[in-house]
C-alpha cells in the first residue's frame, strides 16, 4: 500500500483534468490523497518581465506583467484545487489533505515525497482522454504490475509494458498514463521533454533541480 498519492502541479489547469486519475489511484492503493499546488518561482520570475503575459495549459491568460497579479493567480488556483479535491475525495470517502508551497516545481515535489509515496505528475497538455496505462519495465518499478493492472481495469483502459528509456517516453503523448519509479528520474527533464501523465513510485533519489 502507498503511504500517500500526491497530485502535484503549478496550476489548477494542470491538476484539474487528472484529479479523477489521482482519485482512482488513491482508491486502488488504499492511500491518502494529497493535493500540492506549487507557486513556481520560474513563473514569478517571468511575470516580472515588462512584456509578460502568463497563460495556463488551456491557453487562458493567468496574469499579466507583475509578480502581484501572478501571486493572486496562484492563490485563486490553490483555492479551486483545494475545493475540487475536498469535494471529490469526500464523495469517494477518501482521506485527503492539501498544501500550497512556493519554490521550483521539481524541487518542491522531490522534497515532499516520502518513502512509498506515489506522485501523479502531469507533463504537457493533459486534456486528452485517458487512452492507455503504460508500465515501464525496470527493476526499480518491480512490484507495480498488480497496481498498474488494477488501475487500468478501473479506468477501462488497456495496459502495456514498455522499456524505461527516454526515447520511449518521447513517443508517448497526452492520454498516456505512465507508471514507473522515481529512482534516478530527472523530474525537470520529465516536465520539459515529455507530454504524458506520470505516476512515479517513490523508491529512491530523484534529480529535482534545474
Amino acid at each position: 500500500m502507498s503511504a500517500r498519492v500526491i497530485l502535484g502541479a503549478s496550476s489548477f489547469a494542470d491538476a484539474g483534468p487528472v484529479l479523477g486519475l489521482a482519485l482512482a489511484l488513491a482508491a486502488e492503493a488504499g492511500a491518502e490523497l494529497r493535493g500540492l499546488l506549487v507557486e513556481d518561482d520560474a513563473h514569478l520570475a517571468l511575470s516580472g518581465l515588462s512584456s509578460a503575459c502568463i497563460v495556463d495549459a488551456a491557453g487562458r491568460t493567468v496574469a499579466r506583467h507583475g509578480a502581484g497579479p501572478m501571486r493572486a493567480a496562484f492563490l485563486r488556483d490553490a483555492a479551486r484545487f483545494e475545493q475540487a479535491l475536498a469535494r471529490e475525495a469526500d464523495r469517494a470517502a477518501l482521506t485527503w489533505s492539501f498544501q500550497h508551497r512556493a519554490g521550483r516545481l521539481a524541487a518542491v515535489l522531490a522534497d515532499t515525497l516520502g518513502p512509498d509515496d506515489m506522485l501523479v505528475l502531469p507533463a504537457g497538455p493533459v486534456r486528452a482522454r485517458l487512452r492507455e496505462v503504460v508500465l515501464l519495465q525496470t527493476g526499480a518499478a518491480a512490484g507495480l504490475e498488480p497496481l498498474a493492472r488494477a488501475l487500468a481495469e478501473r479506468l477501462l483502459s488497456p495496459l502495456r509494458a514498455l522499456a524505461d528509456d527516454p526515447e520511449t517516453l518521447k513517443e508517448l503523448g497526452p492520454g498516456s498514463v505512465v507508471i514507473g519509479a522515481t529512482a534516478g528520474k530527472d523530474l525537470p527533464g520529465l516536465l520539459a521533454r515529455t507530454r504524458c501523465i506520470h505516476i512515479l513510485h517513490s523508491t529512491g533519489a530523484t534529480t529535482p533541480r534545474l
